[in-house]
């Protein structure tokens, strides 16, 4: 699915309504804070300061969550136990990333000023410690840019209405936001300058929709807030200090360019899936004995974890029924005491022609694909735990509900026929009915 269409219907789901009341609170007290030259602008700027604190535990993991990367090569745990590789991704993402992204805002601010003609700077001359601990303190305008965007997207939502689910209203909505923040952001900057500052607006706009770019190419919003930080510090240094930065400056360039010549290798960031995921997805209505490969399937998983003493091996999805669209994927859960396979188990696993996929989105699972006669996919968790309750349920709830089954049918139906048919995609385009029918669950126990 593509991101533009995918974020926006994260940012709206799955929120709180009372976040949702104080994400709205707080994009609204900020642009107000960042725009008040009034005698009280002191207190109002304090005002804002401890709501961004409060943000940190409030709207931050909505946003880490929203922007998460399915297939990132860390969350995911794609490379677990393989050290050396784990070091080259923490070297990536954590230091060569964000020096390239601090290289990269600098490059584009003196282009920028340079277009603009536009020759003035917010930092003093005179640093001092607090200049510093503003600087530190700046990363922190990504909760706000964040809530600016979640709040737009959220109102375009409610004024959509049954039109949301087609992803270019989506996409459109998300637009909107994205430039709306950034232009709030630029309006945010202004004061600190005499004059010129329409220049300004446009200068900190840009920067402002460089970095809202940056969280959404990476689904990496803390490191974001990292690098804000981060170049405000460069700049108000270069500002400071007498010594030559020439150096230091041309080590971060190099950088950059090493960091775009990587990207230019891969032909992406770093969030391919692996091969096994990319299979197509081939829909059927018609009857299979998936019960009976299913069978054969389990016996020799049992094999692999006969030493286990707690072990279910369970049909899940829609090979399990008897009845409805099926993609032709036996999925397999495995409940163990600990989601934890040990290394005989996953040598085990790969010599009968299992592939490992990390968690594949979801935390708290591990993930195998098998591509023989009959594709498998394995999903390891935890034994009477939330994801393997929700599994079973969803089976359960499916086989129970003619009508949810033919729905559910009929959304994957057109997943495909939209294009979505690899597995990787047709996996994401389908987590928001998945989550529906979790919340059906819910209030089926309720009531």
């Amino acid at each position: 699915m593509n991101r533009w269409q995918e974020l926006p219907d994260r940012l709206a789901r799955n929120i709180a309504g009372w976040r949702v009341a104080y994400m709205m609170f707080f994009a609204v007290y900020a642009t107000i804070a960042n725009l008040d030259t009034s005698a009280s602008a002191a207190w109002i700027a304090w005002g804002y300061i401890l709501l961004s604190v409060f943000a940190l535990p409030v709207v931050l993991p909505h946003f880490r969550r929203s922007l998460f990367r399915t297939w990132d090569p860390l969350r995911s745990r794609l490379y677990a136990g393989k050290r050396a590789t784990l070091l080259t991704w923490r070297l990536y993402i954590y230091i060569l990333t964000p020096i390239a992204f601090i290289a990269l805002l600098e490059l584009f601010s003196i282009l920028e000023s340079v277009f603009l003609q536009f020759t003035q700077s917010n930092v003093s001359t005179k640093v001092g410690v607090m200049d510093y601990i503003i600087a530190l303190l700046a990363g922190l305008e990504e909760l706000w840019r964040w809530s600016m965007i979640g709040t737009v997207v959220i109102v375009c939502r409610w004024l959509a209405g049954d039109r949301w689910r087609h992803g270019q209203v989506r996409a459109m909505a998300f637009a909107i936001a994205v430039i709306l923040s950034s232009l709030s952001f630029g309006a945010g900057h202004i004061l600190e300058f005499t004059h010129g500052r329409l220049q300004a607006w446009y200068l900190f706009s840009g920067l402002g929709l460089l970095l809202a770019l940056m969280a959404i190419v990476t689904g990496r919003i803390l490191l974001i807030m990292a690098v804000h930080s981060g170049y405000d510090l460069w700049i108000t240094w270069v500002s400071a200090t007498s010594a030559p930065t020439e150096l230091w400056a041309l080590l971060m360039y190099g950088l950059l360019i090493a960091w775009i010549a990587v990207v230019v290798a891969r032909r992406q960031f770093g969030f391919r899936p692996p091969a096994l995921a990319l299979q197509p997805v081939v829909l059927s209505d018609e009857p299979a004995v998936w019960k009976d490969w299913f069978a054969r399937e389990r016996r020799v998983l049992n094999q692999v974890f006969a030493h286990r003493t707690i072990l279910y091996v369970r049909h899940i999805g829609a090979t399990a029924l008897p009845y409805g669209t099926a993609n032709g994927v036996i999925d397999i859960l495995i409940e163990l005491s600990k989601p934890h396979v040990t290394a005989q188990e996953y040598e085990q696993l790969e010599r009968l022609g299992y592939q490992f996929c990390g968690n594949a989105g979801v935390k708290g699972r591990l993930y195998w694909i098998k591509d023989g006669e009959v594709r498998c996919h394995v999903q390891i968790v935890k034994a009477g735990g939330r994801l393997a309750k929700a599994a079973v349920e969803v089976t359960n709830l499916l086989a129970s509900r003619d009508d949810l089954l033919q729905e559910y049918s009929a959304m994957k139906r057109k997943l495909v026929a939209r294009g979505l048919d690899d597995w990787a995609s047709y996996t994401e385009a389908k987590r928001p009915a998945m989550e529906n029918l979790l919340r059906r669950l819910r209030m089926r126990r309720v009531y």
